[in-house]
């Protein structure tokens, strides 16, 4: 209508996803240990999570997981063994909201305003520790098998829905008269 015009476009589609898996083995002399470590580690980065044709409102999604965990089994005798575990894990989701002192700007024609879309913030971090201990003695056609074990978690983030605030335009008309 000579005052707007008509654009399309379309949010780029990217997923940066390293792996890493690794696990050592051990065993010493003698024959009544063995060892084992592992660790594993993902870090996933969605760079355009929430788009927004404005490059300073685009909120990336970083979803990091790691563990590790370290296992010692010892043959006593013959017919007596004891394995020992300790574990950690962590599992980081989260995504920002870029210029958190803006409010959110919604026209109702589909017109992109400035400002973030994204209407919160939000982050989950989970981190475990595992401790466990067995000892297992075999007699005869059974198996007796006796232990404890301790799971510790702990669990923060936040959620900062509607925190920002948020207005809404008709069209993109009232925001250029400024009246949400």
């Amino acid at each position: 209508n000579g005052v707007t015009g008509q654009l399309k476009l379309a949010p780029p589609v990217e997923v940066d996803r390293p792996l890493a898996i690794e696990r050592f083995d051990y065993n010493p002399p003698g024959g009544k240990d063995h060892m084992m470590a592992r660790f594993m580690g993902s870090l996933v980065t969605q760079p355009d999570f929430i788009w927004s044709p404005y490059k300073d409102f685009i909120s990336a999604l970083h979803d990091n997981t790691w563990s590790a965990g370290v296992t010692e089994t010892h043959t006593i005798r013959p017919t007596l063994t004891n394995e020992a575990r300790v574990g950690f894990s962590n599992d980081n989701l989260y995504w920002n909201r870029p210029h958190s002192e803006i409010p959110s700007l919604v026209s109702g024609d589909g017109v992109s305003l400035p400002g973030s879309p994204a209407f919160y913030a939000y982050k989950n971090d989970n981190r475990s520790w595992e401790f466990l201990d067995n000892l297992v003695w075999a007699r005869g056609r059974h198996q007796i098998t006796v232990g404890a074990g301790v799971l510790l978690r702990a669990s923060d983030g936040y959620l900062t829905a509607g925190r920002d605030g948020e207005y809404f335009f008709t069209n993109a008309a009232t925001f250029a008269f400024d009246s949400p």
